[in-house]
C-alpha cells in the first residue's frame, strides 16, 4: 500500500513552526536584512570598552584590562567585517546614511574607536608598531569621513530643521579628533627627533581643532571697547584720548604769572649742582 502524498505533506511540520527547521536561505535573508540596517555608530562599543580597559589598567585592576582588550580586538574586527559586507551588498544604504543628519555623524565612531584601540595598544600591550598603524588608519578615516559627511550635509538640498537635524551625536566630531591627538601624544615619546617635534605639533593642533568645535562662549568685551563709538576709528580714538589725557595733566596758568619766567631752583655755587633735599626724620 503506497502512502498518500497529501497525508505525508500534512504530517511534516512547516518551516518556522515548533519542530520544524528554518531554511538556510531564510537565515541568510534575515542576517542580510540586519546588516543592511546596521547602525554606523556601533563602533561606540569599541570606544567604551577601550576607555574602561585603560581605566582599569591605570587603577591597577588585574586581569580586567587584558580581558577587555581581548574583547575589544574581537569586537573591532567583527564590526569592520560587518561594515565591509554592508558596503559590498548595500552600498546605497551606506551612502544614504552618510548624508543623513541623524546617522551620518555615527561613522565618526570608527575614527574614535580606532584611536582608542591604538591607545590600548600603547598603554596596555606596549605594541607601538600596531598602534602606529592604527594611528595612520584613523588619520585617513578622519580626513575622508569628516570632509565627506560635513560637505554632504552642507550642500544637501533638503535639510531638516535645527531641532531635528542636530543632536548629541554631532559631538563625535570632537571625540574623533581628540582620539587622534591623544594617540599621537602617547606615541611621540617613543619617536626620535625631529619626528617627535612634528608629532607633538600635530597633536596640539588636533587638540585645539577638536576643542574649538563645540559652541564657543562669547567672551565679554573690555570696557574701553564697549564705551568707544562705533563710527570713530580706533587710531583716532586713541590719539584723542592721549591728547585729552595730556591736556588734563597740564596745570592751568594764571594771568599774573603767564608772562613771567618760571622760577629756577637754587644751585650750589661751590659744587655747581642742585642741593639734594634733606629727608625729614620719621618717628
Amino acid at each position: 500500500m503506497t502512502p498518500d502524498p497529501g497525508s505525508a505533506a500534512e504530517a511534516q511540520p512547516a518551516a518556522g513552526e515548533p519542530g520544524g527547521r528554518l531554511p538556510g536561505a531564510a537565515v541568510l535573508a534575515a542576517a542580510d536584512a540586519q546588516i543592511r540596517g546596521l547602525s554606523p555608530s556601533y563602533f561606540a562599543l569599541v570606544m567604551a570598552t577601550g576607555i574602561v580597559s585603560i581605566g582599569a589598567h591605570l587603577l591597577g585592576v588585574p586581569v580586567v584590562d587584558i580581558a577587555l582588550l581581548t574583547i575589544n580586538i574581537a569586537a573591532y574586527l567583527t564590526l569592520w567585517a560587518l561594515t565591509a559586507v554592508r558596503l559590498a551588498r548595500h552600498r546605497d544604504a551606506v551612502f544614504r546614511d552618510l548624508t543623513d543628519h541623524q546617522r551620518g555623524v555615527g561613522f565618526l565612531t570608527t575614527v574614535a574607536g580606532t584611536g582608542v584601540l591604538g591607545a590600548e595598544m600603547v598603554v596596555i600591550a606596549h605594541s607601538y608598531v600596531i598602534a602606529a598603524g592604527l594611528l595612520i588608519f584613523a588619520a585617513v578615516l578622519w580626513v575622508l569621513l569628516t570632509y565627506t559627511i560635513f560637505t554632504a550635509l552642507t550642500i544637501k538640498r533638503d535639510k531638516p530643521s535645527l531641532a531635528q537635524g542636530i543632536n548629541g551625536g554631532w559631538l563625535l566630531a570632537v571625540v574623533a579628533t581628540q582620539a587622534i591627538a591623544v594617540l599621537i601624544a602617547l606615541l611621540s615619546p617613543h619617536w626620535h627627533q625631529p619626528l617627535r617635534l612634528h608629532a607633538n605639533f600635530i597633536a596640539l593642533s588636533m587638540w585645539l581643532w577638536g576643542g574649538s568645535r563645540p559652541g564657543e562662549r562669547q567672551r565679554a568685551k573690555p570696557r574701553y571697547l564697549v564705551e568707544r563709538s562705533v563710527t570713530d576709528p580706533p587710531a583716532r580714538v586713541g590719539l584723542e584720548q592721549t591728547a585729552g589725557t595730556a591736556a588734563d595733566r597740564k596745570p592751568p596758568r594764571s594771568d599774573s604769572t603767564s608772562c613771567s619766567a618760571a622760577p629756577q631752583p637754587r644751585t650750589d655755587p661751590e659744587r655747581g649742582r642742585r642741593p639734594r633735599p634733606r629727608a625729614e626724620p620719621t618717628i
